[in-house]
């Protein structure tokens, strides 16, 4: 709009990404005796921000709180992470998954607690759609069009990007709230399955594309 003449405003449509909220629906909780289980889905990449995420994780582990992150993706940070994590006596608290195919990707959210995604450059990432459709409350960056998808405080926690000491608060924050925990996860499946479902964003762009080559 700030491009274009006001006349052609009437051009634009929003169709929002999605995925497929069936397949992604919420499975049965996988037990890992009493570890609080902190899941980042991503490439290992500086955009991404895990070097941030080790950070908060040892501030949380020096806290007292029982935690482990899982790390599923590959990508060029990994040989620093991994020793970041060396350096950090975190090795026994981080897992790194490697790249996790679809077949194998939901078990993977299926372990976690918590979904974090400390981003520093983003779209509208598909994977915090996915956590939210299986019922996972999610900590991520308040950047780009994120706030689109998670309401702070609502679907989800958002925090200042690069904020070492905000991501831990909202990490410990839900670490702590199971009844806050148990609202987001029930209000971020809510949010896809009413903006972000694969299928319905699907048929509403094919009508576009009619209504433009039969107005």
């Amino acid at each position: 709009m700030y491009l274009s003449p006001y006349e052609h405003w009437k051009k634009f449509h929003v169709c929002r990404l999605g995925i497929d909220p069936h397949l992604f629906s919420p499975l049965p909780r996988q037990s890992s005796d009493g570890i609080v289980e902190i899941l980042c889905v991503g490439r290992l990449t500086p955009a991404k921000g895990q070097h941030l995420l080790l950070d908060a994780l040892r501030q949380l582990l020096y806290q007292g709180h029982n935690v482990r992150l899982r790390l599923a993706g590959n990508g060029p940070d990994e040989p620093s992470l991994r020793a970041q994590a060396q350096r950090l006596n975190l090795t026994d608290h981080v897992v790194f998954e490697g790249p996790v195919n679809q077949d194998r990707i939901r078990s993977v959210y299926a372990q976690a607690d918590l979904f974090c995604l400390p981003s520093f450059a983003e779209g509208l990432p598909v994977v915090l759609m996915e956590a939210m459709s299986m019922g996972i409350p999610c900590v991520t960056t308040e950047i780009t069009g994120i706030p689109e998808l998670i309401g702070n405080g609502i679907e989800g926690l958002l925090v200042p990007p690069s904020d070492l000491d905000a991501l831990v608060r909202a990490l410990a924050t839900l670490i702590h709230d199971d009844t806050l925990r148990s609202s987001m996860a029930v209000n971020g499946r809510k949010r896809v399955l009413e903006q972000y479902d694969l299928r319905a964003n699907v048929e509403r762009l094919a009508s576009i594309f009619t209504e433009q080559i039969n107005p």
